[in-house]
């Protein structure tokens, strides 16, 4: 399975297995979750070293989500992106996403997600403060279109504060930061779980400050 455990209906996605690495202007680590033959939802890490641009590509069409996690990114429209929100937009196959580290001296650290889709979604960006996280789980981007949709939460939780979050479809989480006890399995810093079906995702933070990413989604235009 490489870099996978599975369990029953989870997968894990262990973090020591997928180790950071530099890759030209940037440092990454990649999750990767098939859901067809030919198209995967993929969580990344990346760091942006200072005064640098980057060109993402993608493989098929998507809905690329930006959420900075230290500093700000600028879009090539010029539009800057800082912690506390997420930028959104519809990328057809074979496009890139450029992004630009606006900082001389300092990296810029970010989460890049990308979720398989025909359907057109406007750019969007939505804003979160950090106490709207603070422990449990909070809705901080939403979408629809037709039958499918995508919901992107996210939890800040302080050392064994238990929480329970209602999926409405196979979600797929990350451990930003931290340790938590996740649905009765282990996810350290940088490790990922996803579960294909709805459902109450159970966790607890075992650490003195977890942060968890979760992103849910139903019926895919593939």
């Amino acid at each position: 399975m490489g870099n996978t455990t599975e369990i029953l209906d989870k997968r894990i996605f262990l973090g020591k297995n997928a180790e950071m690495h530099q890759v030209g202007k940037m440092i990454l680590r990649n999750r990767v979750l098939e859901v067809s033959n030919e198209a995967s939802i993929a969580i990344s890490e990346i760091t942006i070293l200072p005064g640098e641009k980057l060109d993402l590509g993608t493989n098929f069409p998507s809905l690329q989500l930006i959420i900075p996690v230290v500093g700000e990114l600028k879009l090539e429209s010029g539009l800057f992106v800082e912690t506390g929100e997420v930028w959104s937009k519809f990328i057809p196959k074979k496009m890139s996403l450029s992004l630009e580290n606006p900082f001389d001296k300092d990296p810029v650290h970010f989460i890049r997600i990308e979720v398989p889709t025909r359907n057109f979604y406007s750019e969007r960006t939505f804003d979160f403060e950090l106490e709207e996280i603070a422990n449990k789980v909070f809705t901080i981007a939403e979408f629809k279109n037709g039958d499918e949709s995508f919901r992107l939460s996210l939890g800040n939780l302080q050392g064994r504060t238990d929480v329970e979050h209602q999926s409405y479809g196979p979600s797929f989480s990350m451990a930003v930061t931290g340790v938590f006890e996740f649905e009765n399995c282990l996810l350290e810093q940088g490790d990922a779980l996803s579960i294909n079906q709805s459902g109450i995702l159970e966790m607890e933070a075992l650490t003195t400050e977890a942060m968890i990413l979760i992103l849910e989604y139903k019926n895919l235009n593939l």
